[in-house]
């Protein structure tokens, strides 16, 4: 089974520009609009290849769903890339931070590196 990446961002139209791109480079995605969702797609299904935290979410709730992701032991080793515009500020422990015009190609070089490294 193809594993997918999980897309978390409370607005809609950036959601699905970024579901295009990736689908679009060959990628599953699944998307989320709240850190709550976001825990019930993990509680529910296997682990994503990746996790990815859109910047319109709120600098705040992205860094308590880090914080809180990385608390669980069954969640902690899932790579999380924050997607960003210019100038937005980084969230702390995160694996990675991209830019949103080259998510889809980051994002596979980040998987690559990943399998390499398994």
């Amino acid at each position: 089974m193809k594993k997918y990446i999980l897309v978390i961002g409370d607005d809609k139209d950036i959601r699905v520009e970024e579901r295009i791109r990736l689908v679009g480079a060959g990628f599953l995605v699944v998307t989320a609009s709240t850190s709550e969702d976001a825990f019930s797609v993990l509680y529910n299904v296997p682990a994503p290849a990746a996790i990815i935290l859109g910047g319109e979410n709120g600098f705040e709730k992205n860094r308590e769903f880090r914080r809180v992701l990385s608390s669980r032991i069954e969640f902690a080793l899932i790579p999380v890339i924050q997607v960003k515009e210019k100038g937005e500020e980084d969230i702390p422990g995160c694996c990675r931070y991209i830019l949103r015009s080259d998510i889809s190609r980051t994002i596979a070089q980040e998987l690559d590196e990943q399998s390499q490294m398994s």
